[in-house]
């Protein structure tokens, strides 16, 4: 009797904040029907070291192996992960979010070059792990990792005209940290952000209900670059889209109408893609 072959699952793993996991559908969702089997570890708000754990914590769930590919998209360096008795917890930025970070927090903990600082050594660190697993694994970041958002009410105006200009470099300011460079650059790091890709093509936000802007992108956005960064979409894939942009983007968007929207289409609301965190 010939053995029959073996064929090896395929599994995409998706790591970031909410410009991987959202209210709509996002790139990784758009890559999904690719795959044999789907999971996004990404939360709004969330940093690097959220990132890098739920990284690390996914490997041990799953064990990753030469089958499996693996995107991170890194978030800014100025937000801060902890968790508690109710699990992660991901407040966004540090500097526009005095509920949680009030100037006692940031004169105390807060420091600009250590939280780039940090992001690239989880950076670093995911890259070891990946390359032990030998996964098929990318990388990106919602925006330029090198050049730090910054909060002109809490930075000095020298520093602060220091960091918006466009001669600004991270390594030049701090030549201490030009030993992390190099693990900035390679093929497995897609050519551009997702925010620097939305600035170049004048992205337009857009509107949820009430007087507010969304300055997420939409899924047309995300599968558009997707398809400039290489990769190879499903007409599936495409068509989540496609068909979410008609039913939602020229109205105002109704958040809960999304959400279920999602799941009739069978993604799960972002609520329940951490269904693992211990």
């Amino acid at each position: 009797m010939l053995s029959q072959p073996v064929v090896n699952m395929t599994r995409l793993f998706t790591f970031g904040c909410s410009f991987t996991n959202y209210h709509w559908p996002t790139w990784a969702d758009i890559l999904e029907p690719g795959y044999d089997e789907y999971h996004n570890w990404a939360r709004p708000g969330a940093g690097n070291q959220f990132i890098f754990e739920r990284l690390v914590e996914a490997d041990i769930t799953f064990g990753f192996t030469p089958d499996d590919t693996i995107i991170v998209m890194w978030s800014s360096h100025n937000r801060h992960d902890w968790y508690d008795w109710f699990g992660w917890q991901t407040k966004g930025n540090v500097l526009d979010n005095p509920e949680f970070f009030d100037k006692a927090y940031l004169d105390r903990f807060y420091d600009i070059k250590a939280s780039i600082m940090h992001s690239f050594n989880y950076i670093h660190a995911a890259q070891q792990l990946l390359e032990n697993k030998h996964s098929n694994w990318k990388m990106t970041s919602m925006d330029e990792l090198v050049k730090p958002v910054v909060s002109e009410e809490y930075m000095i105006p020298k520093l602060i005209k220091k960091l918006t200009s466009n001669e600004f470099s991270t390594f030049k300011e701090w030549p201490e940290l030009l030993k992390y460079e190099s693990i900035l650059t390679g093929s497995n790091w897609l050519s551009m952000p997702l925010k620097k890709y939305m600035d170049n093509t004048k992205y337009k936000y857009t509107k949820k209900q009430g007087d507010t802007w969304d300055f997420h992108p939409t899924p047309i956005i995300h599968y558009n670059w997707l398809v400039d960064q290489g990769f190879e979409v499903t007409d599936e894939g495409k068509d989540l889209a496609v068909r979410w942009e008609n039913e939602f983007v020229d109205a105002e968007v109704d958040i809960e109408a999304s959400i279920a929207w999602l799941a009739n289409n069978g993604i799960p609301h972002l609520s329940n893609h951490n269904k693992h965190c211990i």
